[in-house]
């Protein structure tokens, strides 16, 4: 599945809990060319989202998995650059989360399996920038998200519009 399916229950999930926050979805960069020759404008936007909510900023990057062990090589030198800017420009007492959203979604490996008691899953982690930034300089090369107890796991809830999305309520 696409992460474009699930950053689309993020923001509908932001319309429908939390229809008096400010909520933006920065758009990826655009493609040029057909089928066989797109060329994407070399744009890197730091993060895929922000909320701004009762005075504080929530910035969020998106990312999806297939394994509860997230490698680290999946988030970009530009998007924890760009999150620890946003962390620095903030108050303490005023900061919002500044996270990685990770989506687990789809068929798990048999050791998975065992381990969660389920064939396939669909599971969402907050992972703040901190225990990233720990985890990166420890030299750990991935994130078991089974087990970290600094993760915040996010649960999958029918939206008032019938459809399903996660309940951002608890993370901002």
């Amino acid at each position: 599945m696409r992460e474009s399916v699930f950053q689309g229950e993020i923001t509908a999930s932001f319309g429908e809990l939390l229809p008096e926050a400010f909520y933006f979805k920065i758009p990826d960069a655009p493609i040029f060319g057909s089928a066989a020759t797109f060329r994407r404008v070399p744009v890197y936007k730091p993060f895929d989202c922000f909320c701004y909510y009762r005075g504080k900023l929530h910035v969020f990057e998106s990312k999806m998995h297939n394994s509860f062990l997230f490698p680290l090589n999946k988030i970009k030198d530009h998007q924890r650059a760009g999150m620890v800017k946003v962390l620095a420009n903030q108050p303490e007492v005023d900061r919002g989360n500044v996270a990685f959203l990770v989506n687990i979604r789809g068929n798990l490996n048999k050791k998975w399996q065992k381990i969660v008691g389920e064939k396939s899953v669909n599971y969402c982690f907050m992972i703040p920038l901190q225990v990233i930034q720990d985890y990166f300089f420890s030299n750990v090369l991935s994130i078991n998200l089974w087990t970290e107890d600094e993760i915040w796991p996010i649960e999958r809830i029918k939206l008032p519009t019938e459809r399903y999305g996660w309940d951002i309520r608890k993370i901002i």
